[in-house]
């Protein structure tokens, strides 16, 4: 009898309270507070008491629905059987008529509050159109993509089998519930809940019971509901934000067709890693876009929706678990067979792309390069950039396996050796490659924002200005300017507090560590410290004719090392443009070319160096700059190496910027490169740097079996013990320029336990000499003029001549 009366209790008592609720609902605030107050108090202790009179004081409290309350009380109260309800309820049937009329207004009333006091703000459907930024290689390939929020929006249809798999998984109701929520798929949710707490002995949450409307309603609606339920944690603001969320749904449902609701749903559900959408998702764990992908990936994807910090990268126990639910899930609703079960299952999990280790780098570059003139992240739009992606993944394994060498070689190294490779197109300035080493996680810093000691890499700039003052790298060169230099340990130089310091040779393959008196061109070749340092003016027993350590800087500096600068960024201050005549004679007479008879453009340079390094002594690289004391990045020396090649040209790197739309908001106008040097010079520059390649001991001479055309230079940094600190090789074809730069992250010595030193030639060489040779696969090979061969006396050619070959 009780189980009878409680029952009625429910389906009596409950309706009336509603009816009232309705009513007082449609109060002020105020009302509301005091009213609801008093009356839940006078109902508790009616119920705990069983104490009818009590309701003479709500009477009161209600004035003229007292008599009302009462026949609810008295026809429906639980304190009644069931039958003597009844007939209560037949002798009063008009009063019944009554009370279920105005009951059912009451909950419509109630009903309706609720819907009217959750309406949705639709521009939020608006506005929250963030678009992925994608950057392209060369091909037109994605090799890294720009977002906080990363989604890219794509059409329902164009979205191959995954609105069938997100229906399945999410919403199996999606096509026949008859309202935005689904009761059915709630209490299935709560049993198989219950039933794996049970099984587990812990609280298990695996099921969902909102369907793909209210969870769009609470991604765009409903959050700040969202928020404070996780903010407080309490139960009554999850109660809350659940009914916010199923009236905000019942609006949404009546504003848009269902498959407009999965399709939103679809290009903006989170999937971990900033990833919102399925493209988004598909494109960064399978690297494809999503119509290409199967039932299976797409499974691994949509599932994700549930638990996105199960994601495969980070967390891939918990990842398969998911996935095997999820395929069970859908197998006992038909959606799969149990073959294709089985299948999907066994499937590797996704992993990371060799690509986003490979690219980052570069991509870093493009972005601090576009952020000042285009947002880049989530505005949607597309950088087309130069990179070469085959070379690019060339590149990254020839340096990677080594420096795997180099660590096995020294387990010192494995901490901090760090590498970076560079090639552009000499013609147009593109860059073809831009690798580094170690990951971006571990080295942030582009090849162009590091610089390090550039060793004999440096040494053509001070043989560029030894032939432009009337040196010749031959003997048996036409003319009669000097052509030999000092190599001797007698050449030395004062450096500093009255302590003198003798220059010493590395030389190559048993070579003798001196040779006295030699050609320019054998200096060159062999990349021999004394020899050069015999050129250079304040240098003890040194030759003849002698080049200030500041013509070395101009010339870099006309080849973009811009000294002048670097003093400005340290300095925070402007280096005059010009100078009177008395402090310009001062600083050409200290910069020791006054005497000199120079241009005059040049000599403002040299003065302006002269004062720029007086204001900033430290940067000062001494009289060594000949030898490679100077520090520089790969991305300059690859720079000043297209100016050493003849073409003079700005590395880039962004081709076509379009914007969301497809709007060409950029495009990259074609270079005209400029000669630095004229002919007969020019001609002289590559001839020297081909000897390095082509004669008999040159540094670089392994790299002839490229069987191409090819300038370069390496260079090894050493410290005061002669420990090698940097490995280098920068070299040129007529067609592109590359560097390769090796070294430890603190300027540490790269010694292997073996004590056998390392070098350029050695390390950084064989790299580049990989990726020329791939860059070369799908290309003719070309070669330089016959007058810069280094085996052959330099003959310039007569002005007749010369207008008859260009004829």
């Amino acid at each position: 009898m009780w189980f009878f009366r409680a029952v009625w209790f429910v389906f009596g008592l409950i309706p009336g309270l509603l009816w009232l609720f309705g009513i007082v609902m449609a109060r002020t605030a105020k009302d509301i507070r005091e009213t609801i107050g008093n009356w839940l108090e006078l109902i508790f202790r009616s119920l705990v008491f069983g104490c009818v009179n009590l309701f003479d004081e709500f009477f009161l409290a209600t004035s003229g629905l007292a008599k009302m309350l009462k026949f609810v009380w008295l026809a429906l109260s639980p304190l009644h059987s069931p039958w003597k309800t009844l007939r209560c309820l037949a002798r009063h049937w008009q009063g019944t008529v009554k009370v279920s009329l105005l009951v059912t207004v009451a909950v419509l009333l109630f009903l309706g509050n609720l819907y009217f006091t959750y309406i949705p703000d639709w521009s939020r459907l608006e506005t929250n159109k963030y678009e992925s930024s994608y950057f392209y290689d060369n091909d037109g390939r994605v090799i890294d993509e720009r977002c906080l929020y990363c989604r890219e929006s794509l059409n329902l249809d164009e979205m191959g089998v995954f609105p069938e798999v997100a229906k399945a998984l999410e919403d199996r109701r999606f096509d026949t519930r008859p309202f935005a929520f689904d009761i059915i798929g709630i209490i299935r949710a709560l049993t198989a809940d219950v039933k794996a707490s049970v099984k587990d002995g812990r609280l298990v949450k695996n099921q969902g019971g909102s369907t793909i409307s209210q969870q769009v309603a609470k991604n765009y609606f409903a959050r700040e509901y969202l928020k404070k339920e996780r903010e407080t944690k309490k139960l009554s603001d999850g109660i809350k934000r659940k009914i916010a969320e199923v009236f905000y749904a019942w609006h949404l449902e009546s504003h848009l067709p269902r498959n407009k609701i999965l399709e939103i749903w679809l290009n903006n559900v989170y999937f971990d890693y900033g990833r919102y959408g399925i493209q988004s998702a598909s494109k960064f764990y399978f690297r494809k876009n999503v119509w290409e992908l199967d039932k299976g990936s797409a499974v691994d994807i949509v599932c994700l929706a549930r638990m996105p910090g199960n994601s495969p990268f980070r967390n891939p126990k918990e990842f398969k678990a998911l996935r095997n639910r999820a395929l069970k899930q859908l197998y006992e609703d038909g959606g799969i067979t149990y073959k294709q079960k089985i299948e999907y299952g066994k499937r590797p999990i996704p992993e990371r792309s060799q690509k986003d280790k490979i690219n980052q780098h570069f991509s870093q570059y493009v972005f601090l390069g576009l952020r000042d003139k285009f947002r880049v992240v989530d505005t949607g739009i597309r950088v087309h950039t130069t990179i070469n992606s085959r070379l690019q993944s060339v590149a990254y394994e020839a340096l990677h396996q080594t420096l795997e060498k180099m660590k096995t070689a020294n387990p010192m190294l494995k901490q901090d050796l760090w590498g970076a490779a560079i090639l552009v197109d000499a013609k147009t300035g593109a860059i073809r490659v831009w690798t580094q080493e170690p990951q971006f996680r571990e080295n942030q810093y582009p090849l162009n924002q590091f610089q390090r000691q550039t060793g004999s890499t440096f040494k053509p700039y001070f043989y560029a200005k030894w032939l432009e003052d009337g040196g010749r790298l031959s003997c048996a060169d036409e003319g009669n300017g000097p052509c030999q230099l000092n190599d001797s340990p007698s050449v030395g130089a004062h450096m500093g507090n009255g302590v003198l310091k003798f220059f010493v040779n590395f030389p190559y393959q048993g070579l003798p560590r001196y040779m006295g008196t030699i050609d320019a061109v054998v200096a060159l070749t062999q990349s021999r410290n004394c020899a050069t340092m015999s050129g250079v003016q304040m240098v003890i027993n040194g030759v003849a004719m002698r080049v200030s350590k500041y013509e070395i800087l101009e010339m870099a500096q006309r080849l973009g090392i811009d000294i002048v600068k670097r003093v400005e960024d340290k300095c925070k201050c402007h280096i005059p443009e010009n100078f009177d005549s008395g402090t310009l004679n001062k600083l050409l007479f200290r910069g020791g070319v006054l005497e000199k008879n120079l241009p005059d453009d040049t000599k403002l340079k040299i003065a302006r160096i002269v004062y720029a390094l007086d204001k900033e002594p430290p940067l000062d690289p001494g009289l060594t700059v000949a030898i490679g004391s100077i520090e520089a990045s790969p991305f300059e020396l690859v720079r000043a190496m297209t100016g050493f090649n003849g073409n003079y040209v700005e590395p880039y790197s962004v081709k076509i910027i379009s914007d969301a739309a497809g709007a060409i908001v950029f495009r990259q106008q074609q270079q005209n490169g400029k000669q630095i040097f004229p002919d007969n010079l020019q001609a002289q520059i590559i001839r020297g740097l081909r000897s390095t390649v082509e004669l008999l001991h040159g540094t670089a001479q392994k790299a002839r079996s490229l069987g191409v055309g090819l300038i370069a230079k390496t260079g090894t940094a050493t410290n005061q013990d002669g420990d090698a600190t940097d490995l280098w090789i920068k070299a040129c074809t007529p067609s592109v320029c590359g560097v390769v730069w090796i070294g430890r992250k603190d300027k540490l010595p790269l010694k292997a336990e073996n004590g056998e030193n390392e070098s350029g030639g050695k390390r950084a060489l064989p790299v580049l000499m990989k990726i020329l040779e791939e860059a070369y696969k799908d290309r003719p090979k070309d070669f330089y003029p016959e007058i810069t061969d280094p085996a052959k006396p330099f003959v310039a050619p007569h002005p007749e001549s010369a207008e008859n070959d260009s004829k």
